[in-house]
């Protein structure tokens, strides 16, 4: 349970420094609009998800390809720590603190035993993790042409930290983002 937390912490973090850079990219802070951590996490695991599709095009997902990915955000995270920002770091680190209990409440109540996962998801996430895109796999079986970006993020974070958990882990994320970004708004 405690690895879980911990693993949560560490892909919250992750995802948001990955948001909160392509956003500088695609903004380079000009934008009036203020995204919210939720915000900046979600757009970073969309930007996980199509970054792993790219990449998969070239590369297996294997896992010392998703583990050279994550490192970019971790010195970006440094980054702002070396700043002394401290509010901020602050702010990211109460923000992981929440997304963390609520993901891990996800997943530890959560039945794992659904009959499509390991029927059709795993298998296909296995398959991203050992070869790269097979061009024309879907004339073998017509369910290799219906992929999901799902299935990518879950490739990428299967990586020499998360391990097999990994693959859990963006899903729950997504929602716990999702329902946040919600309540931020509605309330």
């Amino acid at each position: 349970m405690i690895t879980i937390y911990l693993f949560f912490f560490i892909a919250s973090i992750l995802t948001y420094s990955v948001g909160n850079i392509f956003l500088n990219i695609i903004y380079k802070k000009k934008n009036d609009y203020k995204f919210s951590l939720s915000e900046e996490g979600l757009i970073g695991l969309i930007f996980i998800s199509f970054l792993s599709l790219l990449l998969n095009f070239f590369l297996k997902i294997d896992q010392l390809v998703a583990s050279i990915l994550f490192i970019f955000p971790f010195i970006f995270f440094i980054r702002i720590y070396k700043k002394k920002e401290i509010e901020l770091l602050k702010k990211i680190i109460f923000h992981s603190l929440v997304i963390s209990a609520i993901g891990t409440i996800f997943i530890s109540f959560d039945n794992v035993n659904r009959p499509d996962a390991g029927i059709y998801h795993l298998p296909f996430v296995r398959i991203l993790n050992d070869f790269k895109i097979i061009i024309g796999s879907a004339n073998f079986n017509p369910l290799f042409g219906a992929t999901s970006i799902f299935q990518y993020i879950s490739a990428i974070f299967n990586n020499y930290l998360f391990k097999d958990l990994g693959v859990t882990i963006p899903h729950a994320l997504l929602g716990v983002y999702f329902i946040d970004y919600c309540l931020r708004n509605f309330f």
